[in-house]
């Protein structure tokens, strides 16, 4: 049995908010199409929703890949997933899996991997971006961490958090692009501006 010590301060973060997310996030469909078009998501594709959370993007990525697609969608927080599973359990081709992509092997692999709004939220960056992309990225594939906000915004948000989110925030794209180079990951297409902050790296 896990003691207060061993507890993921992440997971029991979103697990404590769980209920009432929705009504803190405002859903713009046009930048989560722009985000799905930046990806690359398109017909029949297999994609992994790394931290799907509540869902925000399972119907928009869901009639992305159509009747031929799978969307596997996974979250460390039983509390995020519950909410997703009301929502979108009736659509065909989602599956939704508790798992912590830092700790746990994610089955399966993918054209398409998204991180939408969950990147900062990572203990070890660096080497599970690394290790998703070896082990569930299809070569060819690609892996999106997005924002529809700018980096400035997130940041914003994060520090006024008094939970576990306090210090998640945002590197600068041309910073982030040399430490994802260095590391041996190729970027190309990143948007760090106003409106969005898009880094997405191909296999």
């Amino acid at each position: 049995m896990a003691t207060t010590a061993t507890i993921n301060p992440t997971r029991k973060f979103f697990d404590s908010v769980a209920a009432t997310w929705d009504e803190s996030v405002t859903v713009v469909p046009s930048k989560i199409d722009y985000i799905i078009e930046a990806a690359g998501i398109s017909e029949g594709d297999r994609v992994l929703d790394v931290g799907t959370g509540t869902g925000v993007l399972l119907p928009f990525l869901s009639l992305a890949v159509g009747d031929e697609g799978h969307i596997m969608g996974v979250d460390l927080s039983s509390g995020m997933l519950s909410q997703a599973r009301r929502k979108f359990s009736s659509l065909p081709n989602i599956e939704l899996r508790l798992a912590d992509v830092e700790t746990d092997t994610i089955p399966g692999e993918f054209d398409r991997i998204m991180m939408y709004c969950m990147f900062p939220h990572l203990n070890s960056p660096i080497d599970t971006l690394k290790w998703l992309i070896k082990v569930n990225l299809r070569p060819g594939g690609t892996l999106t961490i997005a924002h529809p906000q700018s980096r400035h915004q997130i940041n914003g948000i994060h520090r006024h958090n008094d939970g576990s989110v306090h210090s998640d925030h945002l590197t600068p794209y041309e910073e982030f692009c040399q430490i994802l180079t260095a590391a041996g990951l190729t970027v190309d297409f990143a948007r760090d501006d106003d409106d969005y902050y898009i880094i997405r790296l191909k296999k």
